[in-house]
This record gives structure tokens, sequence and C-alpha cells, in this order.
């Protein structure tokens, strides 16, 4: 991965500060690889997924599978 969320650094944080340091290490890379965590106390990693999303695909990045 090249770009974090920082859910990793506590439990249900606000999706506002996972997309604030998202946008703080995506640091405008043409290719990104986004390290977020899927885990009971990580609902709001879940919950900020589509904002995320939306996010990336308003700075012209698409989604494709690795592999």
């Amino acid at each position: 991965w090249n770009a974090v969320t920082g859910d990793a650094e506590g439990h249900n944080i606000p999706k506002d500060k996972l997309l604030n340091r998202l946008a703080k290490t995506l640091k405008g890379q043409e290719d990104v690889i986004i390290l977020m965590h899927d885990a009971a106390a990580k609902k709001t990693t879940v919950e900020a997924l589509p904002e995320v999303i939306e996010y990336l695909k308003s700075l012209g990045y698409s989604f494709k599978t690795l592999k």
C-alpha cells in the first residue's frame, strides 16, 4: 500500500478523520493502493468507504482488480 486512512490507529475513528488522513497520504500519486481494515472494531471504515470511493473518483482515480 502507499496510502492509508489511519483506521489502524484506533477503533471507530470518525469518517471525516479517515478521509482527511487519506487525502494527506495520496500526495498526488498516480497509482494508489489504500490500506483499510475490515474488523468489528472498524465500523466507521466500512461507513466511510462510499465517501472514499466518491472522493477518489472526483480526483480522477479509477478502480481496478489487482492480479
